[in-house]
């Protein structure tokens, strides 16, 4: 994720400073390339992956609110372990996307 972050907004930069082409008058360098990368951000990266362990992390939560407010016996907190393994699951994917380290080849 990081060596793809850094790709883009490298692009972007070139981009920016190139002569051929110009940004809309008032607009700096440094904004436009902060709004291009929130639009591939929220757009592109986020509305993909992410969106899709949070949709996950959220929807274990629910099930495990809905298992507790409808009360019951063991089978019901072998219900709600299900559903916690499943939300940290999904959070640790989470993690692993928005935190990737580099491997040694992307540098």
């Amino acid at each position: 994720m990081r060596s793809e972050i850094q790709r883009v907004l490298a692009n972007w930069l070139e981009q920016a400073k190139s002569p051929i082409g110009t940004l809309p008058e008032g607009v700096s360098v440094e904004n436009w390339v902060a709004e291009q990368f929130w639009t591939w951000w929220t757009h592109g990266i986020a509305s993909g992956e992410i969106l899709g362990h949070l949709d996950d992390a959220e929807s274990a939560c629910e099930d495990v609110k809905r298992l507790l407010a409808a009360g019951g016996g063991s089978e019901v907190i072998g219900e709600v372990r299900h559903e916690l393994t499943h939300l940290t699951e999904s959070l640790a994917s989470l993690r692993r996307v928005l935190i990737e380290r580099p491997h040694e080849s992307d540098d």
